[in-house]
């Protein structure tokens, strides 16, 4: 019997580099498809966050201004609370001095009433559904950015 191996035709060096050569094209061609997704979803998440962050930031300032004069509020309303302490204590000391009790807390009560007024005003302008839509923008963006990132991780 004779040894009849069938052998495959061996490459030669041309050849294998023509090969590598392909691969390495193929390679390049992925890699510029990969760069231009990452590019695209930066420019995507830049302008996404340019759009959001602006509402964000002036619904923030505007709560911001609305615990100012909430904060303001509160201390006029204690400042009132001790001024009428101190009157009810001098009413009791003295009955000749009601009328100037009655004066002090009418004035206390009218220089607080436009402060209240203001404040209950600044409330209900408030867009607490646009506050919600602007975290809800942004978690959205956000959400992407974080599964990209994450597969980095593995």
């Amino acid at each position: 019997m004779e040894n009849t191996e069938i052998k495959a035709p061996e490459k030669n060096e041309l050849e294998l580099l023509s090969e590598l050569i392909g691969l390495e094209r193929k390679s390049a061609k992925r890699m510029r498809i990969i760069m231009t997704a990452v590019i695209a979803i930066a420019a995507a998440l830049i302008i996404a966050l340019s759009i959001v962050v602006p509402r964000v930031t002036y619904t923030l300032s505007q709560a911001d201004l609305l615990i100012q004069q909430t904060d303001t509020l509160i201390g006029e309303t204690q400042e009132l609370v001790t001024g009428t302490n101190q009157l009810v204590e001098g009413a009791n000391e003295s009955l000749s001095g009601i009328d100037t009790m009655v004066s002090n807390v009418n004035g206390l009560v009218e220089k607080n009433m436009g402060t209240v007024t203001e404040s209950i005003s600044k409330i209900n302008e408030i867009d607490f559904d646009k506050l919600n839509k602007s975290i809800a923008e942004l978690s959205d963006v956000l959400e992407p950015l974080a599964n990209f990132a994450n597969m980095f991780k593995r």
